[in-house]
């Protein structure tokens, strides 16, 4: 049985671990059979996987995406985040009832969680107790939160971009407000540039998982400036 500490973040020194008496889960076992422990434990300056977005699919779908910052490979989300009390969704309340990894995302860095219907507006949510393999580290509870935008169950509004960030020397990643068409992959509905106004070749786009935003991938250009 593993118990999971979320701490604030640690420094690379040792540290001193004490567990008091902790309670056992069988209600005949004498507590005095389940001993407290203390002993060192070497401090971590690796950052954890943290929430990089919440995003609504339908009236009652919200798909989470898990990032970590000294990926790659990228965040593989332990069993643990298909438990929907792991969720909670907040202003306006919604309750969780199912969660399943997302559709053409090998990797698992995003689940996807069934709600009740929800209503047009924000929603905030905050995930607790998630894990990534391979060391079942746990995701940042310090940046555990998202905001999405509710789909109402006649949706009206277009997508929107939501966000748009580079995640390697290569990729850009934007991603809307809800699911986008095969439109979406058309690399002339993209244009990036430099900070001289110079225009960055885009050399494809594709769908990431559930649909959930645009990923516009440019070829690799020595720092000389251009394409090779």
């Amino acid at each position: 049985m593993l118990v999971v500490l979320a701490t604030e973040p640690q420094r690379l020194v040792d540290y001193e671990l004490e567990v008091i008496e902790p309670t056992p889960a069988t209600d005949g076992l004498q507590a005095a059979t389940v001993l407290g422990w203390e002993g060192p434990v070497a401090g971590s300056a690796v950052p954890a996987p943290f929430v990089q977005s919440a995003t609504a699919l339908d009236n009652t779908h919200v798909l989470i995406t898990f990032e970590d910052p000294v990926g790659p490979p990228p965040v593989d989300a332990h069993e643990d985040a298909l438990d929907p009390g792991a969720y909670q969704i907040a202003e306006p309340s919604l309750d969780v009832h199912e969660v399943r990894y997302a559709e053409g995302d090998a990797a698992r860095t995003a689940v996807v969680l069934t709600t009740d219907p929800m209503h047009e507006g924000p929603h905030r949510i905050r995930v607790g107790g998630v894990t990534v393999r391979p060391n079942r580290v746990l995701v940042d509870p310090f940046q555990n939160e998202a905001t999405f935008g509710g789909v109402a169950p006649t949706d009206t509004t277009p997508p929107h971009v939501v966000s748009v960030r580079a995640t390697d020397a290569t990729t850009v990643v934007v991603e809307f407000s809800e699911p986008v068409g095969e439109g979406a992959t058309d690399t002339a509905k993209y244009a990036l540039r430099d900070d001289a106004g110079r225009t960055i070749a885009i050399a494809a786009a594709e769908l990431a998982a559930e649909g959930r935003g645009s990923c516009s991938r440019r070829p690799t250009w020595n720092r000389a400036g251009g394409t090779p």
